[in-house]
């Protein structure tokens, strides 16, 4: 029998890779799809050739009207390479100076920030401004209302800075409708309307446009929050409030025409354009993220990429300018495998073998209790531990905890204990696994076991805020530990950058007494010491460990998440 199977698996892999590019592209898309990990449209193009053009799953389940290459879908914040390119076609027309202060052109805008920060600084995400899109009240109130640009503006983003311009990277929403402001006041239009006049119409995208929740858009997609096993539309956001940094739905073929135009000098001159893709911090340039992607042949490829998320929707472009590829995914569930599929059509094209994705452990359970909503999973589990299959079941803490959720969320209290107490044997020393436990433990109104499982959970995290206000709704007599605080010569001894990998930094760094870790490409989070090498973060399940050698000298760190360990060498 195991022969038979390896047999069949040999055979399978043979064929795949006999397969021509575009069957193989489709066959790593479809894999995506039976994994329920996958639900949109997939464009890829080769010196300006379509190799593969197809929709897959459904644009509305409820009436399993299926996608296709020409079903709308948003694109959240791909929108920012158009209004970057607003920008520069501006600056072409000698409209405005990318070194032009913020308040040169919003005359008001606070004053004392304003005159500090450059129209380059809120291209390429170095303002210091907060991004409105951070506030815990965003997605329950904010992201719901009718935005006015000007008024958005002075309410959501004009807070104090968060750091003086120019001086880091971080990810910014707010930099973005702030640009889109500046588009109107310059043009004296819409920023829809001059998007429309100058982007849209030279380049023929016609089903291209400003989305909004009320107006009758043919072939627009809904968009779903990805599940297990009940599936779920998801929340309403207004899309006056993400504007010029999120507005935008369009088609995978819209898109093409898109990546031929920024071929061209259609829009803006070559001189022009290479300042635009020009990176200036983080590997980012004015709407793009501009990184080598290396092969495991040992090749290396220069990709021009930004990705978008926005409720109910993935998207991602990534363009290999040197070789004319593009690969365009536009999904209408979110989070969706949409880097994974681009990285694997991009290596297919590039002659590179794929690794195709293996059923997750909690895929392989929510699809048996789909079958059977009777179905006993912690005693499955039991048995199918000591397996030889279950290695080819991956377990992923984050997805476990998911799936956890979704069975709480629907009342399947047992049947939800069972996935977290599955994910505490899995993750021991995992916080998270145990606050989450404790989560569904209390509101299956089994309070001791619930209590003890959020003491275990400060046992590995002292200060959960979570677990501590829990344990105080129980009953249990608690109180927030003291912080401990390190020496000069203690922070001085972990700061510093830490390579994990050739496109993934973390800068520790010590802000107003504050611990802070940077990830390339993300927003600085604080961390919370338990000892002076070892560290949290309150809201992420995260932890780090900084690693001595013998002469007693941080050399490393181990970043604990989802269950695995990523070391990271010191290197600044």
């Amino acid at each position: 029998m195991k022969k038979s199977l390896f047999l069949f698996l040999f055979l399978l892999v043979s064929l795949i890779q006999a397969q021509p590019s575009d069957e193989k592209i489709n066959t790593l898309i479809e894999r995506f799809v039976e994994l329920g990990q996958f639900s949109g449209s997939v464009l890829v193009a080769e010196n300006d050739e379509i190799i593969l053009s197809k929709g897959y799953g459904f644009a509305n389940q409820e009436w399993e009207i299926p996608n296709s290459p020409d079903t709308k879908f948003r694109i959240g914040s791909v929108t920012k390479q158009f209004t970057s390119m607003l920008i520069f076609q501006l600056l072409e027309e000698g409209k405005l100076s990318l070194d032009d202060k913020l308040s040169d052109h919003l005359d008001y805008y606070r004053k004392d920030t304003g005159e500090k920060i450059t129209i380059l600084q809120l291209l390429n995400h170095t303002s210091g401004i907060p991004s409105y899109t951070n506030a815990d009240s965003f997605f329950q109130k904010t992201g719901k209302i009718k935005a006015d640009p000007k008024e958005f503006i002075l309410e959501y983003c004009s807070g104090d800075l968060d750091f003086e311009p120019g001086s880091q990277f971080v990810y910014n929403n707010s930099a973005y409708f702030i640009l889109g402001a500046v588009v109107e006041e310059i043009t004296g239009t819409t920023y829809e309307q001059a998007l429309t006049k100058m982007i849209l119409e030279p380049l023929e995208m016609s089903c291209t446009g400003y989305d909004y929740h009320l107006k009758i858009i043919a072939k627009r997609a809904d968009g779903y929050r990805k599940t297990y096993i009940f599936p779920q539309n998801d929340d309403f956001v207004d899309m006056s409030t993400p504007y010029a940094a999120g507005a935008l739905y369009s088609t995978t073929g819209d898109l093409f025409k898109w990546h031929k135009g920024l071929l061209s000098n259609k829009l803006i001159s070559e001189e022009t354009k290479k300042i635009m893709l020009t990176p200036v911090k983080n590997d980012y340039a004015n709407g793009w993220f501009v990184q080598k992607m290396k092969f495991e042949s040992g090749d290396s490829i220069t990709a021009y990429s930004h990705s978008g998320g926005i409720n109910g929707f993935n998207s991602l472009i990534y363009r290999v300018p040197e070789k004319n590829q593009v690969v365009i995914a536009l999904a209408n569930m979110i989070p969706a495998s949409v880097n994974a599929i681009v990285r694997g059509s991009i290596e297919i094209l590039n002659g590179e073998q794929v690794d195709f994705p293996h059923t997750s452990l909690a895929s392989l359970i929510a699809k048996k209790v789909k079958d059977d909503p009777q179905f006993d999973i912690y005693n499955f589990y039991q048995k199918f531990k000591n397996s030889e299959d279950f290695n080819n079941f991956p377990s992923v803490e984050r997805e476990n905890n998911s799936l956890g959720y979704e069975l709480l969320n629907n009342n399947l209290f047992d049947a939800a204990i069972d996935i977290f107490k599955i994910n505490t044997e899995l993750y021991p020393q995992s916080f998270n696994v145990y606050d989450s436990m404790g989560e569904a433990l209390a509101k299956a109104e089994k309070n001791e076991e619930a209590i003890a499982s959020y003491q275990k959970a400060l046992e590995l995290n002292p200060n959960l805020i979570s677990s501590i206000e829990a344990l105080k709704k129980l009953g249990v007599d608690i109180k927030v530990p003291e912080k401990i605080q390190l020496t000069d010569d203690e922070i001085k001894l972990i700061s510093g950058k830490y390579e994990l990998s050739s496109s993934f930094v973390i800068t520790i760094y010590n802000e107003d007494e504050k611990i802070m870790a940077k990830a390339s490409g993300q927003p600085s989070i604080e961390l919370t010491p338990t000892s002076a090498t070892n560290f949290y973060n309150n809201q992420i399940p995260i932890q780090i460990e900084f690693n001595k050698n013998e002469e007693g000298v941080i050399e490393s760190l181990s970043l604990f998440q989802n269950g695995q360990k990523y070391p990271g060498k010191k290197v600044e």
